[in-house]
């Protein structure tokens, strides 16, 4: 059983799928994935998603379903990331995938 990088699993965590389980399609995209000689030159997700250090912070209180909720502690933990920073950092990806600026 191959295991996913980081970045597959907050990927995976994203879009709402099993973090746990990979499939032959994940384990093939893997292999894909490594074989490719650019891979190693692009940035990995959670590095490139870092918050400006001046950014002022503030609260949001949110309802989410109980099993993402395990998800995500189960991403933090693995990370040693906070819960808040991984959802700050999936707004962001979102975001950007969005086409949406701080503009």
């Amino acid at each position: 059983m191959t295991r996913k990088t980081l970045d597959d699993k907050f990927s995976a965590f994203v879009k709402g799928e099993d973090t746990e389980s990979p499939t032959s399609e994940d384990t093939e995209k893997q292999n894909n994935l490594q074989d490719k000689s650019t891979s190693q030159s692009k940035t990995k997700l959670l590095e490139k998603l870092t918050l400006p250090p001046k950014d002022p912070r503030e609260t949001k209180t949110i309802t989410i379903l109980a099993s993402r909720r395990k998800r995500l502690k189960r991403l933090a933990d693995q990370s040693g990331r906070s819960e808040s920073e991984l959802i700050g950092l999936m707004i962001d990806d979102f975001c950007d995938r969005a086409g949406i600026t701080n503009d």
